[in-house]
């Protein structure tokens, strides 16, 4: 009898591990896996989405490197992603010339602030063989009119539309990198660099103290107000405290979806970027982007109903 009980006992343990696996299999059968653009495998973008895919992930949501917001953008407009995490100011730029009204926001990153950079050491101009001239130091960016300042990826189309919103005449030269840029002003072939992302950036904190970081005053801030927040930035190894700047939040935008499949994925997704938002808050060690996401934000780009 006790043998009976024993098997009885077994068989139906049996049932319910069996029962369990073969839910698991058709959930993972069923289960719609996403594609997410996010940046370069060392920045604030990768790293936020790692550890969200640590919560979330559980298999069905993968990275796909890129150059930046820009390029990100192109992915998803090329149904090569089915999701881009992206500056506001990028949308907003490339929405004046191509129909984006199917890209949408998921959720609400955190603000990034934007960096104006220029040597302290200014430029000299005039003068013959190194003797004379006039020597021109940069304090904000309304002294930049009139000089070339570069820029790579996302930072590109920020440096244009703070142009263009701003009433600045500065000009923009792209590079590949925020490291060539970076170079070229180190080498003195622009007068500034303009660099978008969280501080604090580990770009900026490995510059040497040459480097300054140019205010964006006032009357600037004021013609910006209807895309960037007034935001200040502090580098101490550049002797940056709480110089005025402009940030633009970072999204995690899709293509509209309407099948359930996707809809579902990204319903899911969402609700666990929610829910673990806390728990990103205050782990130790997470990237100290996660401070500065506010829950209630749902950003300046439309939202993404996913009915």
């Amino acid at each position: 009898m006790f043998n009976n009980k024993y098997n009885n006992r077994r068989w139906i343990y049996g049932m319910i591990v069996g029962a369990l696996i073969t839910w698991l299999v058709m959930h993972n059968a069923h289960a719609q896996s996403l594609t997410v653009a996010t940046g370069g495998p060392k920045g604030t973008y990768s790293a936020m989405f790692k550890e969200l895919n640590q919560r979330c992930g559980l298999g069905e949501v993968k990275e796909i490197n890129s150059l930046g917001s820009n390029d990100n953008i192109d992915k998803l407009v090329a149904n090569q992603v089915n999701g881009a995490i992206v500056q506001t100011d990028v949308l907003v730029l490339r929405a004046k010339t191509e129909d984006l009204s199917k890209i949408k926001t998921l959720f609400s990153l955190h603000p990034e602030q934007v960096h104006f950079l220029a040597r302290g050491d200014g430029v000299k101009e005039g003068g013959f063989m190194g003797i004379g001239g006039k020597e021109i130091k940069f304090n904000n960016i309304s002294d930049l009119n009139g000089r070339t300042i570069g820029a790579a990826g996302g930072s590109v189309l920020t440096a244009k539309v703070i142009k263009f919103q701003g009433g600045l005449t500065y000009n923009v030269q792209e590079f590949n990198t925020n490291a060539d840029a970076l170079s070229a002003l180190t080498n003195k072939q622009v007068d500034a660099v303009v660099i978008v992302g969280g501080q604090p950036m580990k770009e900026i904190e490995a510059l040497p103290s040459i480097f300054k970081i140019l205010a964006i005053p006032a009357t600037v801030q004021d013609k910006l107000k209807a895309v960037y927040q007034p935001a200040r930035v502090s580098y101490r190894n550049l002797g940056a405290a709480g110089v005025q700047t402009v940030s633009i939040t970072s999204l995690l935008v899709t293509r509209e979806y309407k099948s359930a499949k996707f809809v579902n994925a990204l319903k899911n997704y969402r609700e666990c970027f929610y829910n673990n938002l806390d728990d990103l808050q205050e782990t130790t060690g997470t990237s100290p982007a996660w401070q500065n996401v506010v829950k209630s934000d749902q950003g300046k780009w439309t939202w993404n109903d996913l009915k």
